[in-house]
């Protein structure tokens, strides 16, 4: 065997195994690219699923800023209505009071006739 048959066995055991290993590394790359497709459509579900949930959270939003104000304008009328109803139960209890100072001075004139009659 000669230098020159040596180096070609060299040479041929260098191009097998570059061979080799060009299969493998290129059985991992198309594993890579089927793993890649697969996370490209796993982002775009979830690129969809947060688009929905942030029309979902903006409709929410607009609602509950309608729901509050239709809130603050039924507080509003609640709270006049609380005042009304305080300014009658006020002069209600003055009128009261004049009743029963009304009925105290006819019992005390019904009393007073009755004992000078007596």
């Amino acid at each position: 065997m000669s230098v020159a048959d040596i180096l070609d066995i060299i040479i041929i055991l260098a191009l097998v195994v570059a061979g080799g290993y060009g299969i493998v590394l290129n059985r991992r790359l198309n594993a890579l690219r089927e793993s890649h497709a697969e996370f490209h459509a796993a982002l775009a579900g979830f690129d969809e699923a947060t688009r929905q949930a942030s029309q979902m959270l903006g409709r929410i939003e607009e609602q509950g800023l309608s729901r509050g104000a239709e809130i603050e304008a039924a507080s509003r009328r609640a709270q006049l209505v609380l005042n009304e109803l305080s300014v009658m139960t006020a002069s209600g209890d003055h009128i009261a009071a004049r009743i029963e100072d009304a009925v105290k001075d006819v019992r005390t004139l019904g009393a007073g006739k009755a004992r000078k009659a007596a």
